[in-house]
């Protein structure tokens, strides 16, 4: 599993928390403040562009398929395991 993490997002936080829990083997990409872009809203676009997602986390299956944020990470979960 893929997880694009921001730090101080507690959704990220809670994602991670939950992948870690059930023991699950995980990749976790931080992103963090890019001073080279102009502002926030570029940096959230840059993003968006890259995984079709603007919040935080962005997660994925081992096989590169998105599952999606936090809500359907436990959504998922909850019919794997």
């Amino acid at each position: 599993m893929l997880i694009v993490y921001k730090q101080g997002c507690p959704y990220s936080r809670m994602a991670l928390k939950e992948i870690k829990k059930r023991k699950i083997k995980f990749i976790k990409m931080t992103i963090t403040e890019n001073k080279e872009l102009k502002n926030r809203n570029e940096m959230y676009n840059k993003i968006k562009k890259m995984t079709g997602h603007k919040t935080f986390p962005v997660i994925y299956k081992n096989n590169g398929k998105k599952i999606g944020g936090y809500s359907e990470l436990m959504k998922y979960l909850s019919k794997v395991q």
